[in-house]
């Protein structure tokens, strides 16, 4: 049996668009938006495992909305 589950991912399709069409290195970025470094690298790696306010100041520095942060992305879950 096949099943379609959904998991939720950072859209950082969307980060490294702003910082393209910006001319934004991962330092600027990190400055623009007032976080670390780091903060950075685990939303580049899908790591949940962030402070609260990280997603709402990248939000707030890209004038999107948080809910356009998070994704659905489909996941095929395979039963035998």
């Amino acid at each position: 049996m096949r099943d379609k589950l959904a998991e939720e991912q950072y859209n950082r399709a969307m980060v490294r668009e702003f910082m393209k069409e910006n001319h934004l290195s991962i330092n600027k970025f990190c400055k623009l938006c007032g976080i670390g470094v780091k903060s950075y690298y685990k939303i580049m790696n899908n790591d949940f495992d962030l402070g609260i306010n990280v997603p709402f100041k990248i939000c707030k520095a890209m004038k999107v909305h948080i809910k356009y942060f998070f994704i659905e992305v489909k996941i095929d879950n395979i039963e035998k």
